[in-house]
């Protein structure tokens, strides 16, 4: 059985600009990993039976899914349990709370973008257990606990579909989508970075419900075991800044692909809209984006309690697009030879320093906190990757800017034909 990972860097890239008046000096100091690999060279091997207990009764599943309620079934092209377990028995079995389930159960039925990979309730069950595992690595190292990330966590099922039906790892898909354009694709906004891993084996892998959560759980420790300076993948999972996590898993006969998509919510997009993203315009036009800090948390009431201690206000500190061309069409080998994958790219179309700021923000009294909104324009079919930052202390007027120790709040990719 071959065992391999990837993962984006947690070194961001920064960008430094002199003080007001001066000429800007960008500098792009980030190091960029290429993938890891570890091959082990062992046979998968049979996996005993799942526990079994007494199937809970009809109240007790009520309690679980509201009376009334039938258990929500997988989208089309989600990954599938074989045999699928009696759901109560599953929340029994993996000590997932049941108010924890039911929260992210009602996020998962009113997500309409990508419901073919929407998960089944015995899958987010699992899911779940793997996110207390998640959890607890971040609780050893004094860290707040992250919320579950639905849409991220569809499209990681989806590109890792295709990987394992395709027989690839990597962070590209053979669209030649990286991971922030994929989940901005989707509708996506919020700042993202991937760990990957995959398992191949030359025997069909179990599709039961225990094989699934011990494959998530080794990925998950492979990552925390790695050792500086070749830890990527670790420090992605304790960066501090992120808020959610979203888990893609795919399982294909002998092929297993795991994705945590670290996302970071700071920023609540009014324009575009939910509705209106992706956003597509054409070469030439021009669009306003329109932000404000903060979002409302989105997590179970227990979790949001402890992940709310001491967060300070945010103020908005930079805003930079970046400009990267039409994507194109990528071969399973040519991902596979890429490795990690850089969070920018070398062209900036715009660049809004702390000074300049106040130009673009529309605030009145009933208004907290300000609106931004900033015109955008597009010379050229491609990408624009929208970064914007977040500082927990205001500018000091007359200081140098860097983007270095700030918060990446903004994932936001506006294509152009």
């Amino acid at each position: 059985m071959n065992l391999f990972s990837s993962n984006h860097n947690s070194n961001r890239g920064f960008r430094k600009a002199g003080m007001a008046g001066s000429a800007a000096i960008l500098l792009a100091t980030a190091l960029f990993l290429g993938s890891c690999s570890t091959w082990l060279d062992e046979r998968s091997a049979n996996r005993a039976d799942a526990s079994q207990t007494t199937p809970a009764s009809n109240n007790a599943r009520q309690q679980s899914l509201g009376e009334g309620e039938m258990s929500l079934s997988a989208g089309e092209k989600a990954p599938l349990l074989d045999p699928q377990p009696e759901l109560e028995t599953l929340l029994d079995q993996t000590g997932v709370n049941r108010e924890t389930f039911q929260y992210y159960r009602k996020l998962s039925k009113n997500e309409d973008r990508l419901r073919t990979y929407q998960d089944s309730d015995q899958m987010l069950v699992l899911k779940l257990a793997q996110l207390e595992t998640i959890n607890q690595s971040r609780r050893n190292a004094g860290l707040d606990p992250l919320g579950f990330d639905i849409l991220s966590s569809r499209v990681a099922n989806k590109f890792g579909r295709e990987a394992a039906l395709k027989g690839y790892t990597g962070h590209w898909n053979t669209s030649g989508q990286k991971p922030y354009q994929r989940y901005a694709a989707a509708g996506g906004s919020h700042h993202i970075s991937e760990n990957a891993s995959g398992t191949s084996s030359s025997a069909d892998l179990s599709r039961r419900a225990e094989s699934y959560l011990e494959l998530m759980q080794k990925a998950h420790r492979r990552f925390m075991n790695e050792t500086a300076p070749n830890d990527g993948h670790k420090q992605n999972v304790l960066d501090p800044l992120h808020t959610h996590v979203g888990i893609g898993i795919a399982l294909e006969g002998g092929e297993f692909r795991y994705y945590e998509e670290y996302v970071d919510r700071y920023l609540t997009y009014h324009a575009p809209s939910k509705e209106e993203r992706p956003l597509r315009v054409k070469s030439g036009e021009t669009r306003t984006i329109a932000f404000s800090p903060g979002i409302p948390p989105q997590l179970p009431p227990a979790e949001n309690k402890e992940a709310s201690r001491g967060r300070p206000p945010l103020f908005v500190y930079a805003v930079l697009v970046y400009y990267e061309p039409p994507i194109k069409e990528l071969s399973p080998s040519q991902i596979e030879r890429r490795g990690s994958y850089q969070d920018y790219s070398d062209v900036i179309t715009l660049q809004i320093w702390p000074w300049d700021l106040e130009a673009f923000t529309e605030s009145t009294e009933q208004e907290d906190p300000a609106v931004y909104k900033i015109p955008l324009y597009f010379p050229k079919a491609g990408s624009y990757y929208v970064q914007v930052y977040l500082s927990p202390v205001p500018y000091k007027a007359g200081a140098e800017a860097s983007t270095a120790g700030k918060i990446q709040a903004s994932g936001l990719v506006i294509f152009a034909e």
